[in-house]
């Protein structure tokens, strides 16, 4: 496997860890910090970064990032999950309001269940829009971390791209999932909504999908 020029992504809500190697490095809009990798294995590091409410990269600047990303990945529990990002007739996007934030339908893989189906169930129960396509590989793949039950966990999220016939009207959001509103949103729009109040994964997911202007 040619794992050359590779960079890794992992976020603990505002903080991003990225793991990548030394020659590619490259500027970064928000504060740097720069670490090694033993760094990366401290949970004293996973709880300030968790804790920390303003936007920070943490960059791990190394020889075998992919190597270092996996063994950063088994300090965790690993959770799979898929969700979508859908577009109906004319372009516009699906998102939902949920917890106080807004976000895009997504959830855990169940037993028994492939990625792709996964992703289209959630997208269905969380927003009652009926996709009727979906890409056949995943556009792309987030790593967030969170504390859970006294254990550190690291999500993984496939998205995959859908489209949808659905109306307005038909839209009903999965109210026991924390869901409050679900909306169609304005391509040109949606990045500055998820600006003002979303996640920094989404945000950096929605900027790479707008990037490839996937129809």
């Amino acid at each position: 496997m040619d794992v050359s020029g590779q960079k890794y992504k992992v976020f603990f809500n505002q903080v991003l860890v990225l793991i990548e190697e030394s020659i590619t490095s490259a500027k970064v809009k928000e504060e740097l910090l720069e670490v090694s990798d033993s760094d990366l294995f401290l949970p004293e590091n996973w709880e300030n970064w968790l804790a920390r409410n303003q936007s920070l990269t943490v960059r791990c600047s190394c020889d075998r990032p992919f190597d270092v990303f996996n063994r950063f990945k088994s300090h965790f529990k690993l959770v799979e999950a898929a969700g979508g990002i859908v577009k109906d007739e004319v372009g516009d996007v699906l998102v939902i309001y949920r917890n106080g934030k807004w976000d895009l339908p997504k959830g855990k893989l169940e037993k028994g269940e492939e990625i792709n189906e996964c992703a289209v169930r959630e997208v269905e129960e969380e927003t009652a829009v009926s996709v009727f396509s979906c890409s056949e590989t995943n556009f792309d793949i987030t790593y967030h971390v969170y504390f859970h039950k006294n254990t550190f966990v690291i999500k993984s999220t496939h998205w995959y791209i859908m489209k949808s016939k659905t109306n307005v009207q038909n839209l009903l959001p999965q109210t026991d999932e924390g869901i409050d509103k679900v909306e169609w949103i304005r391509q040109d729009k949606v990045l500055e909504l998820f600006k003002e109040n979303s996640y920094r994964s989404i945000v950096a997911l929605v900027e790479k999908y707008l990037s490839f202007q996937i129809d």
